[in-house]
C-alpha cells in the first residue's frame, strides 16, 4: 500500500515522541524522503504516492512542506491532518528502522546525504534545471537499489 507523504511525516513524528527526541521541519522531510528511497530500493514499490521534488536544500514533498512551513526551523510538535495513516505494522518497523539510522543526524548532515553525487536529487538538480523539478521514482528506485547492490557485494 502507498502513504501520502504526510502519513509518512506522522509515523516519524510518532516515532521521535516515543523516543522523546525533538524533530525539525527540515528533518523531517529528509526522513520522509529517505524512507521513500529505501523502500522503493528495497521493494521496487513506492511508499509513498506524492512526488519529491528537486528544491535547493535537498528534496521535498511540496503538499508536505506547506503543511510544515509554519514551523520554520523550529521543531514540529503536532501530527499533520491526514487522509490515511500508518498503523503499527511492517511498514510502521520499516519508518522507525528508517529514524534509528538516521534520526540523530543534524539538518546540515541530511542535507548532505541527499546532495551526494549521482543522488536523486542531484541527478535532477545537476541537469541544469533548478528548482520545483519533479525527482522520478525510477531515478530514486535504481539509485537506492545501487546502493542496496552495492552493500551486498561489499558484505561478500
Amino acid at each position: 500500500m502507498c502513504y501520502s507523504a504526510k502519513a509518512v511525516a506522522n509515523a516519524f513524528i510518532k516515532v521521535a515522541k516515543e523516543e522523546k527526541l525533538p524533530l525539525s521541519n527540515l528533518v523531517l522531510q529528509k526522513l520522509v524522503f529517505l524512507a521513500h528511497g529505501w523502500y522503493l530500493g528495497i521493494t521496487k514499490k513506492p511508499l509513498t504516492y506524492d512526488a519529491a521534488e528537486a528544491w535547493r536544500y535537498g528534496p521535498v514533498f511540496p503538499n508536505l512542506y506547506k503543511a510544515l512551513v509554519k514551523y520554520g526551523a523550529d521543531n514540529v510538535e503536532d501530527y499533520i491532518p491526514a487522509k490515511d495513516e500508518i498503523d503499527k505494522s511492517e511498514i510502521y518497523n520499516f519508518i522507525k528502522a528508517v529514524f534509528n539510522k538516521y534520526g540523530q543526524y543534524t539538518p546540515g548532515q541530511l542535507i548532505e546525504i541527499t546532495h551526494m553525487k549521482k543522488s536523486p536529487w542531484s541527478q535532477v538538480w545537476g541537469a541544469g534545471e533548478g528548482k520545483n523539478l519533479q525527482i522520478s521514482n525510477n531515478i530514486i528506485m535504481e539509485y537506492y537499489a545501487q546502493k542496496i547492490k552495492t552493500a551486498e557485494e561489499n558484505a561478500q
